[in-house]
């Protein structure tokens, strides 16, 4: 996926489970993918950023002593993830699982195992989607923390509570299809969102969406 507009600089963060700090990988407009994806030599592409990271990883120990701040705390913090796809990892022990942060359009995340996290396992943030969330496993106190719309979960297992922002009245950007073309700017209202046979135990449930102003759809969920 080439980068061409909008966006100079995405940064993916991504917490190495052995030395419990976050290793950057840099993608820049003027970047190559042949490149170690530093700083002063950055990626082109978000996908061959996803592809360096891989899937399989173990992602621990992040962010758990709070010894400083910053906007940045996740096992896996994207900005920006068009068309990438994150799987395969268990994330546990960390303040916060996966951050999906802006911009999560054509973004898939699957077969993940998320345990013993802060806060909550997933953070979808002023998103317009479409994303999909398929075929993971979620178990700590805090499913998901949603600012956003246009996800669909599917096949997942949650164990831990909903949680929706009603209304978030930044304008924040969504993009043609599997382009980083900008197509506009909206709000962010909470609904739009599909859940589709997913297994609810222990706290998870779908009654915040009761006073969801968009439509939801909910089939096959036990």
């Amino acid at each position: 996926m080439a980068m061409r507009k909008a966006f100079a600089l995405f940064v993916v963060f991504i917490g190495l489970a052995v030395f419990a700090f976050a290793a950057e990988i840099h993608v820049a407009l003027n970047g190559r993918d042949s490149n170690p994806g530093t700083s002063v030599a950055p990626l082109r592409t978000i996908q061959r950023a996803a592809d360096l990271a891989g899937p399989g990883n173990v992602i621990h120990e992040i962010h758990v002593r709070r010894l400083f701040t910053g906007a940045e705390m996740a096992g896996i913090k994207f900005h920006g993830a068009i068309d990438v796809e994150i799987g395969g990892n268990h994330i546990y022990r960390t303040i916060r699982g996966l951050w999906l942060d802006w911009m999560a359009q054509g973004t898939r995340v699957t077969g993940n195992l998320f345990h013993d996290n802060r806060t909550e396992d997933l953070f979808v943030e002023v998103d317009h989607g479409p994303f999909l969330v398929d075929n993971n496993i979620f178990l700590s106190p805090n499913t998901l923390l949603n600012v956003s719309q246009g996800g669909a979960y599917v096949h997942n297992l949650m164990s831990g509570r909903l949680r929706m922002n009603p209304f978030d009245a930044r304008q924040t950007p969504f993009h043609k299809a599997h382009s980083t073309e900008l197509a506009g700017m909206h709000d962010n209202p909470y609904g739009d969102d599909r859940y589709i046979n997913n297994l609810f135990v222990q706290r998870a449930d779908l009654s915040p969406y009761d006073g969801a102003p968009l439509p939801v759809k909910m089939d096959g969920n036990v």
